[in-house]
């Protein structure tokens, strides 16, 4: 019997090779244009920092979704003038990652 009899196919096999499971929860990550605070007031978003949504969906493409209904639909009211603005001209949306991940 040589050595290479005794290799199985579990040493064969490389890192890259590993078989990963499929992501069951992903989130819509933001980065904010302006400094903001949260409806609740609890979370205070600044400028140029990047934040993962509240929210976590089964899917990339449900994550994806949501995303660009969101930005389609959603308004941010401003604290000093009380004028409604639209949510997409003080986000830019980073894309939807894996529970755990973030945008580089």
């Amino acid at each position: 019997m040589s050595e290479l009899d005794l290799l199985r196919d579990e040493d064969l096999r490389t890192e890259r090779e590993e078989a990963r499971e499929p992501a069951k929860r992903w989130r819509n990550w933001w980065r904010f244009n302006i400094s903001a605070l949260s409806f609740d007031g609890g979370t205070v978003y600044e400028r140029g920092k990047s934040y993962a949504g509240p929210m976590a969906f089964p899917s990339r493409e449900v994550a994806e979704q949501r995303a660009l209904d969101k930005l389609a639909r959603s308004s941010v009211t401003r604290r000093r003038t009380g004028r409604k603005e639209r949510f997409a001209e003080h986000v830019e949306y980073l894309g939807a990652f894996p529970e755990g991940e973030r945008p580089e």
